[in-house]
């Protein structure tokens, strides 16, 4: 797991958004500072009874 933003820039985090391809992150807050505008945050909650919330926002 990136815990700071230098190591999302070690890996090249930029290589990965500017790939044109969808890009997928988990704990998304640790780089929140590297990420564009444009970025649409996704969440998935488990509900009690074992089903899944969405929400999103951009």
């Amino acid at each position: 797991r990136i815990e700071k933003e230098s190591e999302a820039l070690d890996i090249g985090l930029y290589d990965y958004l500017d790939s044109g391809c969808l890009c997928l992150m988990e704990w998304p807050e640790n780089v929140e500072g590297l990420l564009p505008e444009e970025t649409l945050k996704v969440s998935i909650s488990v509900l009690e009874d074992g089903s899944r919330l969405l929400r999103w926002a951009d």
